[in-house]
């Protein structure tokens, strides 16, 4: 049973969200995707493939902008990528490509 689905974490440790979270579905490699802003000004997201998992994609992704909207996440299934879009603190919008 998915751990959401029960009201327990799936998050492990993730930080706490400070806004509301955005989600898709990836057919690619059929994962569930939820993206949301961290009370650090990072945006995370949580996947799930069988089992829940995190990332930082702030960290990952090497930017150094911090955010201030909430994040949205859309798949682009014409070059089999995964987009992660978000407003920054200086009020620009970011994207995120994974």
């Amino acid at each position: 049973m998915n751990p959401i689905e029960t009201g327990r974490s799936a998050s492990g440790g993730a930080p706490v969200a400070a806004k509301d979270p955005g989600g898709y579905t990836w057919s690619v490699d059929k994962t569930q995707h939820v993206v949301y802003l961290g009370t650090d000004e990072h945006i995370h997201e949580l996947w799930f493939n069988g089992a829940w998992h995190h990332n930082d994609l702030t960290l990952a992704s090497g930017e150094s902008t911090l955010a201030a909207g909430e994040p949205r996440g859309y798949t682009w299934d014409v070059d089999k990528t995964e987009h992660v879009i978000f407003r920054g603190k200086d009020g620009r919008i970011y994207e995120l490509w994974l």
